[in-house]
């Protein structure tokens, strides 16, 4: 029922010569209602939360909202995974990759396209705080491009046309 939207305030050209530095983000809550104003912290929301349940699909656009996996899709969530260092990677696309690797031993990896994951939801700030999860998508590739699915990596799969964007 609640779309959230990033929107970013940054100095321009002039503004960064003179020595402003500074950044405003800002999450704008769009519900069916409307534009929703609300106090406090929207980690206190539990109505925002996204908590998908592991095997879930999800579209190419990454809308928060799950599909059919019967329908074309282009990500399946595996879940969290927890990284297992104490100082943010220099390569943190590798590491995290390996994180959710585990998690990807449940589903199937042979099929008409090669299966790989990813991983995303973990950020500097929030690994300085002592957050180490990470939430891990599996996608499929053919000739190195992104296609999309129908049904899911744990059970049976096929590809739907080919092609798509670089993985």
């Amino acid at each position: 029922d609640h779309t959230p939207t990033l929107i970013t305030y940054m100095p321009d050209e002039d503004e960064w010569d003179r020595g402003d530095r500074y950044l405003a983000c800002v999450v704008q809550i769009d519900s069916i209602d409307g534009l929703e104003l609300i106090a406090g912290p929207m980690s206190d929301r539990t109505d925002l939360d996204w908590n998908p349940e592991p095997g879930s699909c999800l579209d190419r656009s990454f809308a928060p909202e799950t599909v059919d996996c019967g329908r074309p899709h282009g990500y399946q969530y595996l879940g969290a995974a927890t990284v297992a260092f104490d100082v943010w990677p220099a390569d943190d696309t590798t590491a995290f990759q390996e994180a959710c690797s585990e998690l990807l031993d449940d589903f199937v990896r042979k099929g008409p396209a090669e299966v790989d994951v990813f991983a995303t939801g973990l950020f500097p700030y929030a690994f300085e705080l002592g957050d180490r999860t990470v939430q891990c998508m599996a996608f499929a590739i053919e000739d190195g491009l992104l296609v999309d699915v129908a049904g899911s990596f744990g059970d049976v799969w096929r590809v739907i046309g080919s092609g798509g964007i670089a993985a």
